[in-house]
């Protein structure tokens, strides 16, 4: 009995399957049967189906922050249209790094003064310097007085020396001998003696003041140097500079506690609150929703049907234009009897992978490998696409020339009234 019941089982199972797989394939989605024109041959149109999903062509762009930052004002909304630079949202740490930047500044401000009073300081220095190697210089006139004193004594002395030997030779004849007397003689050697101690007495303060001249000229050289080189050093050796890239830091610290708009777009999402931290989640995205396309995923087996020209810049473009239909429920019905917008293939895909959209029938194939192909919408159906960004949909390429009118065909339309 258990067997025939698993035989039983298996059996209704297949037949669910076979009925499914026969509802995908004769009839449409939306329920409703085409009608048939019995009257027009079998025609076989060369077409691509796939999935697809709606996005601006540049691509929707992702806004974070540091997680951990609180969001302290959101100046956006969804829906809202935004310039390049625009303020999205303020971070609760604006108001500290405000403080920080004018502390940076403030710090900048109290180098800049600290170093022109160093600057003065040294010129100061500089000038005193100066002046003293002058000084030490015109010792020169005080040493040119005491070597001609020391020079008139020493004339003084040789005439002294000469008048007490003539004297001694006086004494020595007997004709002289008396008119001369050894007092006369004893006074001009006392005389000698004292010309030869004040001479030696001016040499010694001349050689005193010589070499206290040369250490004073020494001093004041080594002063001038000194502050020479710290008039020279004391800007490269200031912190201005580091305080100065120090407030650069605080100001990109600041700038950083603003969310700005990265490009012109709009709102598309926004995935936290005021006063909420940001954790792993983006505070919002956006995009530029002038250009929509579609990124369809074409089946690897039907990429080349494709036919293809390598461009320029490396980019795979169709050699013709591809008319493309897209369809959804979401769609207004406009024209009437239709749910699709239109456009044309622009770009063909080089990566083959696993498809990232899931197809919709339950009997679809699961391990396929499929390659994107951009489709650019015309500005009728990106006008209604810019309501369904992400909106997966249905894509049909046309690889016939004639298969798709301008405005695509109505595989939607209700079937006629019968009478």
């Amino acid at each position: 009995m258990k067997v025939i019941k698993t035989i039983g089982l298996l059996v209704v199972a297949c037949g669910l399957l076979a009925a499914g797989y026969f509802a995908h394939e004769y009839f449409p989605r939306n329920g409703r049967i085409p009608p048939r024109d019995r009257n027009k041959t079998s025609v076989s149109i060369r077409e691509i189906k796939a999935q697809g999903r709606l996005e601006p062509a540049s691509g929707t762009l992702t806004i974070s922050a540091l997680p951990g930052e609180e969001i302290a004002e959101l100046r956006v909304h969804v829906g809202r249209s935004v310039k390049k630079g625009d303020e999205l949202a303020v971070l609760a740490s604006r108001a500290l790094r405000q403080e920080e930047t004018e502390l940076a500044r403030t710090r900048v401000v109290q180098a800049e003064a600290q170093l022109v009073s160093q600057k003065e300081l040294a010129a100061l220095r500089q000038q005193a310097a100066d002046l003293a190697v002058k000084a030490a210089q015109e010792e020169q006139d005080v040493f040119r007085a005491q070597e001609k004193a020391i020079s008139v004594g020493q004339a003084r002395r040789e005439l002294a020396q000469h008048q007490l030997e003539k004297l001694t030779a006086l004494r020595g004849e007997a004709a002289t001998r008396d008119a001369i007397t050894e007092a006369e003689t004893r006074q001009q050697e006392l005389l000698i003696e004292q010309l030869n101690a004040e001479i030696q007495q001016n040499e010694a303060k001349l050689g005193s003041a010589k070499k206290s001249q040369q250490t004073a000229q020494d001093a004041a050289a080594l002063d001038k140097m000194i502050a020479d080189k710290t008039l020279e050093t004391l800007e490269p050796l200031s912190p201005l500079t580091v305080l100065k890239k120090s407030v650069e830091l605080a100001e990109a610290a600041e700038q950083a506690s603003v969310v700005r708009a990265p490009c012109d777009g709009q709102i598309l999402e926004i995935f936290v609150r005021e006063g909420e931290r940001i954790s792993k989640s983006p505070i919002l995205q956006m995009g530029d929703l002038n250009r929509i396309v579609c990124v369809a995923e074409v089946h690897e087996a039907k990429i080349q049907e494709l036919e293809c020209d390598e461009t320029d810049d490396g980019r795979l473009a169709p050699k013709r234009d591809y008319r493309v239909t897209i369809t959804s429920s979401a769609f207004r019905e406009d024209p009437p009897g239709t749910r699709q917008l239109t456009g044309k293939v622009i770009e063909v895909g080089r990566l083959i992978g696993t498809p990232e959209l899931r197809e919709p029938s339950p009997l679809a194939t699961a391990d396929v490998r499929s390659a994107k192909v951009r489709i650019e919408l015309d500005r009728k159906s990106a006008e209604q696409a810019r309501r369904f960004i992400h909106l997966q949909v249905d894509v049909t390429i046309h690889l016939d020339k004639d298969a798709a009118s301008e405005d695509g065909p109505a595989t939607d339309a209700p079937p006629p009234p019968t009478e």
